[in-house]
């Protein structure tokens, strides 16, 4: 949950997220230090990378049987590459 909370103090609605938190508690909403920003960017990055790489690994090929316009080389190296 930090982590989406830390993206929406990032997005563009922070103006209205400092005003709701200044309106409903009275006070200013913290500003993060720079070592907790840097902190927060490198954990986001790392969840993107490894939905990027779960996203991928879980492609699978369009068809298991070399379609009639493709040659044997090119079957191969689509093989190749998918493995």
């Amino acid at each position: 949950w930090i982590r989406d909370v830390y993206r929406l103090m990032k997005s563009e609605t922070t103006g209205a997220l400092r005003r709701a938190y200044e309106a409903e508690f009275g006070e200013a909403l913290l500003e993060l230090s720079p070592e907790a920003g840097r902190a927060l960017d490198r954990m986001i990055v790392t969840e993107d990378l490894l939905d990027q790489a779960t996203a991928a690994e879980s492609l699978k090929p369009l068809f298991d049987e070399k379609p009639d316009d493709m040659t044997d080389e090119q079957w191969f190296e689509m093989r190749i590459a998918r493995d």
